[in-house]
């Protein structure tokens, strides 16, 4: 695990929007490289980024949007 600090510091001050936050991560997935593992392969790893975000978000709202 690692702290996405281009995320968040394009998030900063905003109004947490899962959609947007999702948005956002979609325009900074060039600053991961996904490792290649059993489970899963590098580039699938870092493509699900935006959807883990916006649900993280979700579930920071309560669960509300």
């Amino acid at each position: 695990a690692r702290r996405w600090l281009r995320l968040e510091q394009r998030l900063a001050g905003l109004p947490l929007d899962p959609d947007k936050v999702a948005e956002a991560a979609e325009v900074e997935l060039g600053a991961f490289t996904g490792r290649d593992g059993f489970e899963a392969p590098g580039w699938y790893r870092v493509q699900v980024l935006p959807t883990l975000v916006r649900r993280a978000a979700h579930a920071a709202l309560g669960g509300r949007s």
